[in-house]
């Protein structure tokens, strides 16, 4: 996933902080990787941020809040949407 804002464009490819999105052309994938082998460091930078985003959205406990948020949710949809049986009906 691309996390961040967009930092710029050059040469078919899109620069994301933790990301490079590349056109379908092969003179734009060689242009990033070139980029990329020509500064280390901002593999070192995207690589940590890409990690970062990795561990806010996909952890173990991100992903247990939002799976009992989803339950919850259908859960009260369920109680609303279902009207109570009467002793009646059974």
């Amino acid at each position: 996933m691309v996390s961040g804002p967009l930092r710029r464009e050059q040469d078919g490819c899109r620069w994301f902080d933790n990301a490079i999105l590349v056109e379908a052309d092969p003179a734009a994938f060689a242009a990033a990787f070139c980029a990329l082998t020509e500064n280390p460091g901002e593999i070192v930078a995207m690589g940590q941020c890409a990690a970062a985003f990795a561990n806010a959205t996909y952890s173990l406990p991100t992903m247990l809040q939002s799976l009992d948020a989803l339950y919850s949710a259908l859960l009260d949809k369920k109680s609303v949407s279902v009207p109570p049986v009467e002793a009646a009906h059974l």
